[in-house]
């Protein structure tokens, strides 16, 4: 829900990286940033309250991944917040655990699809404040840890990954599995 400022700055001005913020607009969350976009700035401001479907809308209309497609990156970098889950105290969106596998999945899908990525893809933990943890009156942990579950879930699932993954890039290793991301 908050606008990459931060990373906007850093690499607002140098042309070999293109930035792509999705944020809340407005000044309703900090720093209130992120309503125009330049030469290799593209941001994507969204309403108050957003669901996962207005997400994909707007990156659509706004031409997100027809504009990464062009840009032909070596490596997309993901800053993954989970403030924007439904149950999250930032209360900014309006995002379900599922929403976040969704979402992932659609970046692995884009990430192979862009013949100078070849798939490749780094996720960087950015935020969510609902650390709750499991209790025995609590099955499950927070929205934090559901979301980054989940979205661990979208980095691997072989469902995205292309049809020649094991031979093209893990030789006769076998493909990765969702269980892996236990030990994570």
């Amino acid at each position: 829900v908050h606008h990459g400022n931060g990373t906007e700055e850093i690499l607002g001005s140098d042309s070999r990286f293109l930035f792509i913020s999705s944020h809340t607009r407005g000044q309703a969350f900090y720093p209130g940033t992120g309503a125009e976009s330049w030469k290799n700035v593209l941001n994507v401001p969204l309403s108050l309250g957003f669901s996962a479907d207005d997400f994909l809308r707007e990156w659509s209309e706004a031409g997100v991944p027809g504009r990464i497609a062009a840009f032909q990156p070596q490596l997309i970098i993901l800053s993954a917040g989970f403030d924007a889950h439904r149950d999250d105290p930032a209360l900014g969106g309006r995002l379900e655990t599922e929403d976040f596998l969704r979402l992932t999945e659609h970046m692995v899908s884009l990430a192979w699809g862009i013949e100078s990525c070849h798939g490749r893809l780094l996720s960087v933990l950015e935020g969510g404040y609902d650390t709750s943890v499991p209790t025995p009156h609590r099955q499950r942990g927070g929205a934090l840890q559901r979301s980054v579950e989940a979205h661990l879930k979208g980095l691997v699932s072989s469902s995205r990954l292309p049809s020649n993954f094991t031979s093209s890039v893990l030789g006769k290793r076998k493909k990765p599995q969702c269980g892996s991301i236990a030990s994570v």
